[in-house]
This record gives C-alpha cells, sequence and structure tokens, in this order.
C-alpha cells in the first residue's frame, strides 16, 4: 500500500459508513465512525449530527463525545452540564469506563 491508496480506502470506509448512518436502519457504530471523521476535519455541525444519530442507538461512545461539545461548549452547542452529565450517565450505564471516571472527577 502507498498513501494515495490508503487514502481511498480510508475515503471509501467513511463513504460507507456515512451510507449505513444515514440509512433508515443506520448503525450506532457507522454514526460514531462518521462522527469522529468530521471531529477530526473540527468540523462540529456535521460531527454532532452523526454523533447523535450514534446516541439514538444507544452507543455508549457517541454519549461520551456528544457529552463533550456539552460539557465545553463546542460548535453550535452551547455549553449545558446538566445535558453533558445525562449523556455521561447514559454512557456509563453502558459500561462507558471514561464516561465513569468523567462523572467521578467533575460531578461528584
Amino acid at each position: 500500500f502507498n498513501n494515495y491508496t490508503i487514502g481511498l480506502e480510508y475515503d471509501l470506509s467513511i463513504a460507507l459508513c456515512k451510507t449505513a448512518a444515514d440509512s433508515l436502519v443506520g448503525q450506532g457504530i457507522a454514526a460514531l465512525i462518521v462522527g469522529n471523521h468530521y471531529f477530526g476535519l473540527q468540523e462540529f455541525d456535521d460531527s454532532v449530527k452523526y454523533f447523535e444519530k450514534a446516541v439514538e442507538k444507544d452507543n455508549a461512545d457517541a454519549m461520551y463525545s456528544l457529552s463533550g461539545f456539552y460539557f465545553n461548549g463546542i460548535g453550535h452547542i452551547e455549553r449545558n452540564t446538566n445535558k453533558a452529565k445525562e449523556l455521561l450517565l447514559r454512557s456509563a450505564k453502558l459500561g462507558n469506563q471514561k464516561a465513569k471516571s468523567v462523572l467521578d472527577r467533575f460531578f461528584s
């Protein structure tokens, strides 16, 4: 593989995940992957859109990621620590250890 081939494979993977996330039976993990992709590009509105889709599918990692938007007030999301805590509690209840750590550190 060269960098060009890897880039094409990455782009194809993101496109396939986006298609899966946008489908009527959208997959939480696919939406999480696309949300993380947009976060890395600092396209926060699109990132939130896909994290929210993953949250609708009870994806604990997406709940954790989205809580950061609310905790810090990123993009068009205004700082809302209550919403952040709600997402962290849901994520922790589903077994996300990072969410449990944040809850212990900031909300106990």
